[in-house]
């Protein structure tokens, strides 16, 4: 199970000092702490989020090895496109990775959509 989604979700709309979930497929047991300096705004937010959440916000990611990301984007003919469009760093960061590419990789998801590329066509 993957708390990090929406531990991120909830804290985006409100201040948090953590998160629980009893059963992933009851909502009622997904708690969260707001800080003392959360307004009723922000809370009514965080619960709100919770409330709404696909119950997939907690599966892990599944990882996709990068010769199969490089393979599906030249496949589209964006591979190049892609590749320019990263910093040296980045490209040293991708060609190291082990594991592969998080189908949910927010950084990756926003790189590509920002090549014109649809992201569920590369990351699946």
């Amino acid at each position: 199970m993957n708390l990090e989604k929406l531990h991120n979700a909830i804290a985006a709309v409100c201040p948090i000092t953590g998160i629980s979930i009893g059963d992933k497929n009851e909502r009622t047991t997904w708690l969260f702490t707001a800080t003392e300096t959360a307004t009723t705004e922000q809370i009514a937010a965080a619960q709100a989020v919770i409330d709404n959440a696909d119950l997939s916000i907690l599966d892990d990611a599944k990882y996709i090895p990068c010769k199969n990301v490089i393979e599906r984007l030249a496949d589209l003919g964006k591979y190049e496109i892609v590749k320019s469009a990263m910093s040296e760093v980045q490209r040293d960061i991708f060609f190291s990775l082990k594991e592969g590419i998080a189908d949910d990789d927010a950084d990756v998801i926003a790189l590509l959509v920002a090549c014109g590329v649809d992201y569920t066509k590369i990351l699946y």
